[in-house]
């Protein structure tokens, strides 16, 4: 008689299920912040990797032609991330309120250094930009006056 009255139990209770939910919803609620801060960190290093890309294609071409007397190309040029090519005289940006980091010195830039603190909210580590506008300063002696990106 005792057989008969045992039932078999198959499943959870709904207790196990819940604590095993709130296990969940904490793991993911630690997870989430870790996980856009190396995502910021990563972009930061993208956007730092492609500026001294644009950098170091932009002073070969400043060794190439720094001898010549013409004036052409020697104000801006653009690099293109994406192909590898720096192009003298053109810039890819018209936007005026296009991230400019003045600061030249890339080894500085944070996720959180502002391309334009006075009115611009974007920041070093929320996009990569592949398009970047180099500007030589104005006597054209192998100095960098400013990094403006592209989106």
């Amino acid at each position: 008689m005792k057989r008969l009255c045992r039932q078999k139990k198959n499943g959870f209770t709904l207790a196990e299920l819940l604590i095993v939910v709130a296990i969940i919803a904490v793991l993911v609620s630690i997870s989430v912040p870790i996980f856009s801060k190396v995502l910021r960190k990563s972009r930061l290093a993208a956007n730092q990797a492609n500026a001294r890309a644009a950098y170091a294609a932009a002073m070969v071409w400043y060794m190439e032609n720094s001898n010549t007397d013409q004036q052409i190309y020697k104000d801006a040029g653009t690099f293109d991330a994406s192909t590898g090519v720096f192009t003298p005289g053109v810039i890819s940006t018209t936007n005026p309120n296009a991230p400019q980091f003045d600061d030249t010195n890339i080894d500085n830039w944070t996720v959180d250094t502002p391309s334009r603190p006075a009115y611009d909210k974007k920041r070093a580590g929320d996009i990569v930009y592949k398009k970047w506008d180099i500007y030589w300063n104005s006597s054209f002696n192998g100095t960098i006056d400013a990094f403006v990106a592209s989106e």
